[in-house]
């Protein structure tokens, strides 16, 4: 393998930094309830027939006190709430003055006559419960009207009414609990069913791919498109959460008109997950950047050994190749402005006894007196002649075991290894969000924005010290010497 002295390549790090583009959508709900208009009327009669005799003697009868609901049809209902006012028949059976969501008490005499000096004349009275001829008939009638708007459940056809009862939508009224005649009107066919759909947002949002993200002072929410659902010329795109789709559209071609939505069609999980779902896909994100800016780290620290093993080649090329090919048994060449590595052929090879001591490991191979280079553990046939010391032993490293040569070879204790610092200088802890930092500010009566962090040193006293009287030198090199040495000397121990 040939290399070049001149020149390292550079960090081609894959770019996988997200590309957004902006896009005009609706999120849009499937609601499962809608609301109507709904009225209802209740007429309460509490009448006695009275039979008028000779001289104006009066008598009662037979069934002569009932108390009933006059039968209302959606027509005369209407009427009432229109008009305000409704005829029971009779001489002064007709009632005006009737207001909505009110109830009105009125004395009347449906049949015959009586005046206020006791005389009566009788005529002839039919209901439901008879017929009388020469009767008076007085009564008590009490009308209530009520409109208000109920809701509707779209998945099982029925209309919910405040009292709690249900009642089929399509049958357009129902007799309600408290015994009011109840009247709504039916809703039109929809094919389309653009009525089943309220719209939560309508706006501009940020599109990654199938992930769409809204981020504005009123609306947070991120969702990814799972598929895609056609209905009469638009495309739905349906989310994770299964009432929620998202439009891509243009301002003039909306998919709905956005208007009120009703409390019933108001799902807080839905909302509270989306918050979940746009943390989940925030820290995604983050983290994608993230594992791009390690990379290209990675990568800058990788191209600096690169470029100080570079400079061995002159020097120490067995060393370089070492460094280079990260694995024993390569040797380099050093030829004009480039770099021969050469693998070596593997032998087998026996530690040899020795009188002396070398800087190299003394083998034998072949039935000749051979060294072994530190590291590479590549064959030369010269030794490096040094003294034999207690105190700084040559040591080697065979077989997964440490062994010191005094000359001969002496099982020994695993040296140290140095330590990365990894000591953290600074533990920074976010004040809070800015959001939350305003809110405070707006209750003490001021706003300002702050884009600080609290952070909290993490030297002891001595380096403190240094730091306060002025220290000439650098205070994180003498750190970083220190720990070191300490490092080293609690492994010596």
């Amino acid at each position: 393998m040939c290399i070049t002295v001149l020149d390292i390549g550079n960090c081609e790090v894959e770019d996988i930094e997200p590309i957004t583009t902006d896009v005009y959508v609706q999120l849009l709900q499937f609601s499962d309830f809608d609301r109507t208009r709904v009225i209802q009327c209740k007429v309460e009669v509490d009448r006695t027939i009275f039979y008028c005799g000779m001289h104006s003697h009066v008598s009662i009868v037979h069934g002569g006190r009932r108390a009933y609901l006059h039968e209302m049809t959606v027509d005369k209902c209407k009427r009432v709430h229109e008009t305000g006012s409704i005829d029971l028949g009779g001489r002064d059976g007709y009632i005006a003055g009737l207001k909505s969501n009110s109830t009105s008490s009125r004395s009347i005499t449906l049949a015959g006559h009586a005046s206020v000096d006791g005389r009566y004349s009788g005529t002839q009275y039919s209901d439901p419960y008879g017929t009388w001829d020469s009767m008076v008939v007085q009564a008590t009638v009490k009308i209530t009207l009520r409109h208000f708007e109920a809701s509707i459940r779209r998945s099982s056809d029925e209309i919910i009414l405040p009292s709690g009862l249900h009642c089929k939508v399509a049958s357009g009224t129902c007799l309600d609990t408290d015994g009011g005649e109840t009247f709504w009107s039916t809703i039109s066919p929809d094919n389309c069913h653009f009525s089943h759909y309220d719209v939560l947002y309508e706006g501009k949002a940020s599109k990654l791919t199938t992930v769409y993200t809204v981020t504005t002072r009123e609306t947070t929410f991120a969702f990814t498109k799972t598929t895609e659902i056609s209905l009469c010329g638009y495309t739905l795109s349906q989310t994770e959460h299964p009432k929620l789709f998202i439009l891509e559209t243009q301002r003039d071609r909306t998919f709905r008109v956005r208007s009120r939505i009703s409390v019933d069609n108001l799902d807080i999980f839905a909302y509270v997950n989306s918050k979940f779902i746009y943390v989940e896909k925030h820290i995604k994100t983050q983290l994608t950047y993230l594992y791009w800016d390690i990379l290209e780290q990675k990568c800058a620290l990788e191209k600096q050994i690169l470029q100080n093993a570079l400079t061995l080649s002159s020097i120490a090329p067995d060393e370089m190749a070492y460094r280079i090919m990260k694995v024993p048994g390569y040797t380099a060449v050093t030829a004009g402005e480039v770099i021969h590595v050469i693998k070596c052929i593997p032998v087998e090879c026996k530690i040899r006894h020795v009188e002396s001591c070398f800087a190299e490991l003394p083998a034998t191979h072949g039935n000749r007196s051979v060294f072994l280079l530190p590291g590479s553990r590549i064959i030369t046939h010269a030794g490096t002649p040094r003294d034999c010391s207690e105190t700084l032993p040559a040591m080697y490293k065979m077989h997964g075991t440490w062994f010191r040569l005094m000359p001969r070879a002496v099982e020994s204790l695993s040296p140290s290894t140095i330590q990365l610092d990894t000591t953290r200088l600074e533990i920074c802890q976010p004040v809070g969000a800015r959001h939350q930092q305003n809110l405070f500010r707006r209750r003490l009566g001021s706003l300002s924005q702050s884009y600080n962090i609290s952070c909290r040193e993490t030297t002891d006293a001595k380096h403190s010290s240094a730091r306060s009287n002025g220290a000439k030198h650098p205070l994180w090199k003498h750190r970083d010497d220190e720990s070191l040495r300490r490092k080293i000397s609690r492994k010596n121990r």
